[in-house]
């Protein structure tokens, strides 16, 4: 009889750091209420990104189904309630009107992987899981892949944010001036002109 060695994902210890990060309270997932701010596509991002990062890192274990049934049980409802908050509804209501995947007609929908690790099934790595399970946020530069709104430039963007419209001052920056014009909070620079607004003096 040939005896044949099989590497295990260590389930128990995967839901702990769901419970220790705060994903799942009671044995029921909970959301990520720090994200509630985000728009949807965002935090169907944020939370596409830690299902990529399991699923990649024990791609090649045993259990492979059982795990992908786990962690995507605990990602579908914390983010379907999480939405269901933002939008001051219940989950019933998202679903029905996103759909499952919670995409609807917009971008971005929750990432839907197959619960067999044969190849040609690989899903393309993104990140760590442990560093995306507790990330706080994540910049919408790098999300959709922005451009400088001042040079036009695609690297190091970086979002500038202001707390308060009132803050801004459009006669003596061309940054503020836009961010006016559009009427919103932060805009998408490179790390040049972000260094060279708030070199600004006024």
């Amino acid at each position: 009889m040939r005896l044949r060695l099989r590497l295990l994902a260590p389930l128990q210890k995967i839901k702990a750091r769901f419970v220790n990060a705060g994903y799942l309270i009671n044995n029921k997932p909970h959301p990520r209420f720090i994200w509630k701010a985000l728009n949807k596509d965002q935090i169907i991002h944020m939370y596409n990104s830690i299902l990529r990062g399991y699923i990649n890192y024990y791609f090649h274990v045993y259990n492979y189904g059982k795990l992908v049934s786990l962690v995507r049980w605990i990602l579908w409802f914390s983010c379907a309630r999480l939405l269901a908050a933002k939008y001051s509804t219940n989950v019933a209501k998202i679903v029905k009107k996103y759909g499952l995947t919670f995409q609807g007609k917009d971008k971005v929908g929750l990432l839907k992987p197959a619960y067999s690790n044969k190849p040609g099934l690989f899903i393309k790595r993104l990140s760590s899981p442990l560093i995306s399970l507790n990330v706080e946020s994540k910049s919408i530069a790098s999300l959709y892949k922005l451009s400088c709104t001042l040079c036009q430039s695609t690297y190091r963007v970086e979002m500038h944010h202001v707390k308060m419209m009132k803050d801004l001052n459009p006669q003596a920056k061309l940054t503020d001036k836009m961010m006016t014009k559009s009427n919103r909070k932060q805009i998408a620079l490179c790390r040049k002109c972000h260094m060279e607004h708030h070199k600004l003096k006024v």
